[in-house]
């Protein structure tokens, strides 16, 4: 029986934890190049919106518009910074993390929820803002589909998409590390019912 039995060691290797703490720190590195050029695509095709406004309205499109969309550029600048930071620093700290014997999987699920959670409080507020900050400028509309963010155009729209943005941002942040300090607090439970 033991002949065809061939996956044995791959599974006593996986069941170390190593495995998942390379894997999942590389999946994360993967993710902040993914990361850039997404931010790249997006930037583009940023851009490409202004031609499509002038194709609909048959003008030009004015100076504010650019203005606009140049903060917006900024905004996708800062935003990229920020998320390949955070997937960066959280790929160390998985790569950090102490071998257990009990639970290996479970400590990396919590700095993902957390990942989720500062990644998402990022894209809100900062894409918020520049949102906020565009409809001021160019008096349109906002110019990504930011689900949650429903733009208009004038100072009142402006100054909600920034509040909102920040607000929901923050809630996104507060229900990842909520999750994540259950979820970690789930296993100190099942550890001391061991014992």
């Amino acid at each position: 029986m033991e002949p065809i039995l061939i996956l044995r060691p791959y599974l006593r290797k996986m069941s170390d934890g190593n495995f998942f703490r390379t894997l999942f720190a590389w999946v994360l590195r993967v993710e902040a190049g993914l990361t850039v050029i997404g931010i790249l695509y997006g930037s583009v095709k940023l851009w490409g919106s202004v031609k499509l406004w002038g194709l609909v309205r048959g003008e030009h499109a004015p100076a504010s518009l650019y203005l606009g969309l140049l903060i917006v550029q900024l905004a996708l600048l800062v935003l990229a910074i920020i998320i390949v930071n955070i997937l960066l620093i959280r790929a160390e700290d998985i790569e950090k993390l102490p071998l257990g014997t009990d639970y290996i999987v479970t400590p990396i699920f919590v700095l993902f929820e957390k990942t989720a959670g500062e990644i998402g409080a990022a894209v809100y507020s900062v894409l918020g803002i520049a949102a906020g900050l565009f409809i001021w400028i160019s008096d349109f509309g906002i110019p990504l589909p930011i689900p949650g963010l429903s733009g208009g155009e004038g100072f009142i729209a402006g100054l909600l998409t920034m509040i909102v943005g920040v607000t929901i941002g923050l809630v996104v942040l507060l229900l990842a590390y909520l999750t994540a300090e259950l979820t970690g607090a789930l296993v100190d439970i099942a550890r001391n019912t061991k014992k």
